[in-house]
């Protein structure tokens, strides 16, 4: 009977802290699944900002681009959309532009066309590349945040559109059978579609007494999808594919490098 006893004792002895940890654990389950309380945030369905975006990485690119850095701010637009204390939904625009030189080699056919050569030529491109973005965003509502208000991860997608520009071209070479000979060729332009992958995070604030203005910091990467480069290396890429392919390398790449590390700072007010 005492042994049966002291086991009854050990056993409610235990119980009570178990029973203590059980109860806790489900008070805190359901604290973090109750409504948060009203507060400003609360009403806030859209939130409209304008930003700047910067990547240090383009400090980093190969010849002959290291004149660019000032070239890398990206303005955009954006547009929030709250869904619940947790999610929104934000849309954006965003503009980048690149100007740079390239060293296409030219092919042309000399004697009658009958001969095929080629000579490598200075040229001048450009491109203007605009991105409607998609992205879901979550806040951090565990850590006493809610949309559209405080930290956030998001997750999205980019549809980019790029027009690309080539200077004309004009040059001579002299050939043994025909003397001097002139080639142009026209300057032109052309668009591509490309898309891309989204993830990064960010931090919103409101300012003043009212809460009706923002600033937002955020940093992302943009992950896009396309063929850059065809296998070749930097060293190859200023020269092989043809003009159009060579610019269209050479842009592509740029934006690429630059969008896998972004920050963004944008200034808005919510309705």
């Amino acid at each position: 009977m005492t042994n049966k006893f002291r086991k009854i004792n050990m056993n409610r002895q235990y119980f009570k802290p178990i029973s203590i940890f059980i109860l806790f654990t489900i008070m805190s389950i359901k604290m973090t699944e109750a409504k948060p309380l009203p507060s400003p945030f609360n009403n806030y369905r859209l939130s409209i900002g304008a930003g700047l975006g910067y990547s240090p990485l383009i400090l980093l690119a190969p010849a002959p681009f290291k004149y660019l850095p000032w070239q890398n701010i990206k303005p955009s637009l954006k547009a929030e959309f709250t869904i619940d204390p947790k999610y929104s939904i934000n849309i954006g625009f965003q503009n980048e532009r690149y100007k740079f030189n390239i060293n296409p080699l030219i092919e042309y056919y000399t004697t009658n066309d009958q001969n095929r050569d080629s000579k490598e030529i200075n040229s001048k491109a450009s491109a203007n590349m605009q991105y409607l973005t998609i992205d879901i965003r979550k806040y951090s509502f565990f850590s006493g945040y809610i949309a559209p208000y405080g930290r956030y991860v998001m997750y999205g997608l980019s549809f980019n559109n790029t027009l690309f520009k080539n200077e004309a071209i004009a040059f001579s070479i002299n050939d043994d059978q025909n003397g001097q000979l002139n080639f142009e060729y026209p300057a032109h332009q052309y668009w591509i579609k490309t898309t891309g992958f989204r993830m990064g995070l960010g931090k919103k604030k409101y300012l003043g007494t009212e809460l009706k203005s923002f600033i937002e910091y955020q940093m992302h990467l943009d992950i896009k999808i396309g063929d850059f480069g065809s296998g070749l290396g930097e060293g190859y890429l200023p020269k092989y594919g043809g003009i159009n392919r060579v610019t269209y390398e050479t842009a592509m790449r740029l934006s690429q490098m630059t969008s896998l590390f972004q920050f963004n700072f944008t200034y808005g007010f919510s309705l």
